[in-house]
């Protein structure tokens, strides 16, 4: 029997919505042990709400007061994508209300936030507590996580990861809450992207010791939407270049979260380079991933379209094509698989360690882009 786990979620725009979309779709999905139920949402813009209403008929709770969501009995679990400056109180009174989270990144506007975060969290062991990043469950970054896994590409030459977006390279969009510093955080892109770029690397136990950050600031002001401008206050693009040591391993890692990317709509990539084998995938190319054997003889790319072969298997034929709404989809599998006892098929969303490290890492790149020095990154007290 299917066991139902009850869900509110907390904060109704895009990504909320998102989540309704994959919960309503879950028989998308094949044989699999638990599914999501949204029974109550909560934000102070009544027209979300009123979505949830025309389009979620298992709601049966509206507020706009979290707290009203977290008192109700009926409430197992809670997805909770607010700005960034909510995040450590939100989350904290999630947890003291025993609530299961999904929470979005950064998990904490910043590492100060994040650990008051942690501390709570440490006095819930009960509590299934992960953060929201999707796109390493694109079929094509399960494939290159798992040669990098195996061992097989021999001493690591260089990693690199990126998320760019280029919409912001328009002067004319108006400004939001993630170009405010005061809400999103003085990370600026780190933050918003920051956990999309780490989650693969941290995974494999790729750890930054130290790094250089390139902090661009490109766009000063833009327009308020009711004809003025505002001061944007927040970095546009980062470019942090690493130093990675584990037990056998000493190379480069580049990680880029650009907001300003010419051409780029939304696109996340890895690339890993090897003396033996090296791999590559890039949501540009959802359907394919790239990787390169290395005997001594001819260097050559070979490319194989994966069609939709998904870490939770589902009902779409193989020939098909995954896009961001299975990635989302297949995150969600992930999380509500560990809430049923499951092992997420290998691959579960980001920890709340490894977020406590991608913090370490953007206060360290905070440090680097203001100072232009080289800076160590201080893990502590973190454990991936």
């Amino acid at each position: 029997m299917t066991k139902i786990f009850r869900f509110g979620v907390i904060g109704c725009g895009l990504m909320g919505r998102e989540f309704a979309s994959a919960a309503a779709r879950w028989l998308h999905l094949a044989d699999l042990k638990a599914r999501p139920e949204i029974v109550a949402v909560c934000d102070t813009n009544a027209t979300l709400l009123d979505w949830f209403k025309d389009h979620v008929p298992t709601v049966r709770q509206f507020t706009a007061d979290y707290r009203e969501l977290l008192a109700n009995p009926e409430v197992d679990a809670v997805y909770c994508a607010v700005p960034h400056v909510l995040h450590q109180q939100f989350y904290i009174d999630v947890l003291k209300a025993g609530k299961h989270l999904l929470g979005e990144k950064p998990f904490g506007m910043d590492a100060a936030q994040n650990r008051e975060i942690m501390a709570v969290l440490a006095e819930h062991p009960e509590l299934l507590v992960r953060c929201s990043s999707e796109m390493p469950f694109f079929p094509g970054a399960q494939k290159v996580i798992a040669l990098a896994k195996s061992g097989e590409m021999g001493d690591i030459i260089e990693v690199e990861a990126g998320f760019l977006h280029s919409s912001d390279i328009d002067r004319q969009k108006p400004i939001n809450w993630k170009r405010m510093a005061e809400i999103n955080g003085d990370y600026g892109c780190m933050g918003d992207l920051g956990m999309h770029v780490l989650h693969v690397p941290l995974r494999l136990g790729w750890r930054p010791t130290t790094l250089h950050a390139q902090l661009v600031k490109k766009v000063t002001e833009r327009p308020d939407g009711k004809g003025g401008m505002l001061p944007c206050t927040t970095w546009d693009n980062a470019t942090i270049s690493s130093r990675v040591r584990t037990g056998d391993q000493d190379f480069p890692m580049v990680l880029k979260t650009w907001r300003i990317a010419p051409g780029e709509s939304n696109t996340w990539y890895i690339r890993v380079l090897g003396m033996k084998k090296s791999a590559f995938f890039s949501t540009k190319s959802p359907r394919q991933w790239q990787w390169m054997d290395y005997n001594g003889g001819a260097q050559a790319w070979s490319t194989e379209d994966l069609g939709y072969g998904s870490l939770f298997p589902a009902i779409t034929g193989k020939i098909f094509e995954f896009g961001f709404a299975d990635a989302i989809q297949q995150m969600w599998a992930a999380f509500v698989d560990e809430l049923a006892g499951g092992d997420a098929n290998g691959f579960g969303c980001a920890t709340p360690a490894e977020a406590q490290a991608h913090h370490a890492v953007l206060t360290a790149a905070l440090k680097s882009g203001r100072e232009d020095v080289v800076v160590p990154v201080a893990y502590d007290g973190v454990s991936v």
